[in-house]
This record gives C-alpha cells, structure tokens and sequence, in this order.
C-alpha cells in the first residue's frame, strides 16, 4: 500500500493514482513553504487557510484570467499544489473584462487599499489580544478558537488579495501579466 497523500482530512485520503490524476495530472511540490517538514497541525492550517486566501482572491475579487486558484496537498510534511487553470476561451475573455474592471481599486490607490485592509486586521487583532485564556470557560476557549480560524482565514485572504494584485499589475511577472491586459 503506499503513503497516503491526504487532505488533512480523515476520509480524504488520496491513495489511488487514478483518482489523483482524475483531479488533476499534474501536483507541484511546494518546496518552498514544506522546508522543515510541516507537522500535521501546521500542514492543516497552511493547506486549509491558504488555499482558502489564494481561491478568494483569484476567483472572487480579482478573477485571474488563466486560473481560478489551488488546492493542496500533504505527503509526509511536503504540500503537494495543482492549479485550477482555466482553458475554455470565452471563458478567459470574460474574465480578462472582469479583471480589468477588478483590478482598477488597486493600480489607482493601493496605498489606500493596503490602509482599509491594515486597519480591519487591526479591529480583528484586538479582541484576540485582550482575551483572558486563564479566566476563560471551555465554552469561550472553544470560541475563542474558532475567532482564531476566522481571523486566521481572512489575514490569508488580504495576504493573497495584497500579494495576486501587485503580481498581476502589469509588472510582476511581465511574460504572463501582459497577456492579461491585452
């Protein structure tokens, strides 16, 4: 039997090739981010929240032309990565027009951009800062703990918002960002 590739998921076990392959040909190992090994824990949270952040900003706020996220992936602490792309033509054309538009907010005024985003995290940030571990029930530590996720969840999406629109404003990566503003 092999090493499980998981989602970190119980019941989300990826063992059969076929199966894989079904949900896509091709896994890049994120080298990068796996560099020590991840520990189950903190796999969980890079997969589950990053991907989250990443699929938020390129599919619901900047709409990417070629691509409309990730998913990952983890074997024995390495996260392994595959692409939603996008190959349909009309498809792409329409999400050039709806890249164009969305990406508008952040060539003119990023700074601006960066305030709101910078002074939301901050508001998120001081509850959590302020809450008493030690006083607190189990009720409000398992509440606490989901405040945590929340905010965790949404630092990934500004982090992704922030980092996708500086990378595809036209500079970033030139090869592929100016076929966008074609």
């Amino acid at each position: 039997m092999g090493r499980k590739v998981t989602w970190q998921t119980p019941g989300r076990d990826l063992d059969d090739e076929e199966i894989r392959f079904k949900l896509s040909p091709s896994w890049f190992c994120d080298i990068t981010h796996s560099w020590p090994p991840q520990t189950p824990m903190g796999a969980y949270y890079w997969n589950r929240y990053c991907c989250a952040g990443s699929n938020y900003a390129y599919e619901h706020i900047i709409h990417v032309p070629h691509m409309t996220g990730c998913d990952k992936r983890n074997l024995d602490g390495a996260t392994y990565r595959r692409i939603f792309i996008v190959n349909d033509e009309e498809e792409i054309k329409a999400r050039k027009e709806k890249f164009k538009k969305n990406m508008q907010p952040f060539l003119k005024d990023f700074a601006g951009w960066w305030k709101t985003a910078a002074d939301d995290m901050d508001a998120m940030y001081a509850p959590l800062k302020n809450f008493d571990h030690d006083k607190a029930s189990l009720l409000e530590l398992r509440e606490h703990l989901y405040d945590l996720q929340h905010v965790g969840r949404r630092l990934w999406e500004y982090h992704f918002v922030g980092m996708v629109s500086v990378f595809w404003d036209g500079s970033g990566l030139k090869r592929n960002a100016w076929s966008c503003w074609e």
